[in-house]
């Protein structure tokens, strides 16, 4: 018996930018995780949907620079940059970008990269209210690179209760923490024609696998003009088909 599958409008509802801008409530004490290729929009929806959601944030800046960043957070709003996680105040800035003032050879940001994102972790934990905002998942877990897994899944399982919570965007499910699923509330997928990756996210979710693996690879993904996203929110299990507008 051959089994029908369902329209994108069928499976989640599918909606406009603007409104599902309006509609995404997201909590000081809720997780998100983001997981799509590059140039798909994760870091428009970071910027645009998630990030002006909270007041205190520290920005993981792994570029050695980064237009978007600049151009975004730096120009006339409440913003600070540092190389020093001591200088983390909200009193001084609400808001932090953290990353290094210059580059030098490869294995040398990688080092300096992992001691500086470890301090900042390790000193915003111990204060309540932070939002953590990591754009490079991979690079910030994977123990090829800086190795930190442990500490955000610390910030996953624990962060929650003093009101911490962590944003995390990532190319690949491979090597961030599995709590990156099945501890956020809200769960946003672009596209992703590797099953085994989106079966791994669906299971991590408590998801309906069929329904992802069928979703995921037929959401529309166009360089440069952004992504359709697949929106789930772990909580109250509704879906959203979107699409960033970049």
């Amino acid at each position: 018996m051959a089994i029908s599958v369902p329209s994108l409008g069928q499976a989640a509802e599918q909606v406009s930018y603007d409104d599902f801008l309006s509609k995404f409530k997201y909590r000081k004490d809720h997780h998100v995780t983001v997981c799509g290729p590059t140039g798909c929009g994760k870091s428009v929806l970071l910027r645009e949907a998630i990030i002006p959601k909270r007041a205190f944030v520290v920005y993981f800046d792994t570029k050695p620079k980064d237009a978007t960043i600049e151009d975004s957070y730096m120009q006339g709003k409440d913003w600070g940059h540092t190389n020093n996680p001591k200088e983390i105040h909200p009193w001084i800035h609400h808001n932090w970008i953290v990353g290094l003032k210059k580059f030098s050879d490869p294995d040398s940001v990688k080092e300096a990269h992992k001691n500086l994102f470890a301090e900042t972790l390790n000193k915003c934990f111990g204060e309540s209210g932070w939002c953590m905002v990591i754009d490079e998942g991979r690079y910030v877990c994977d123990p090829s690179y800086l190795g930190l897994r442990a500490k955000v899944a610390q910030y996953y399982i624990q962060g929650r209760s003093d009101d911490k919570s962590i944003v995390l965007a990532t190319q690949r499910p491979s090597w961030v923490p599995q709590e990156a699923f099945d501890q956020a509330s809200h769960l946003f997928f672009f596209n992703d024609d590797d099953l085994r990756n989106i079966d791994r996210m669906a299971e991590a979710a408590g998801a309906d696998r069929r329904l992802f693996k069928d979703l995921i690879p037929r959401l529309e993904i166009t360089e440069d003009e952004g992504g359709e996203f697949l929106y789930y929110n772990r909580l109250t299990k509704q879906r959203y088909i979107s699409k960033v507008e970049i």
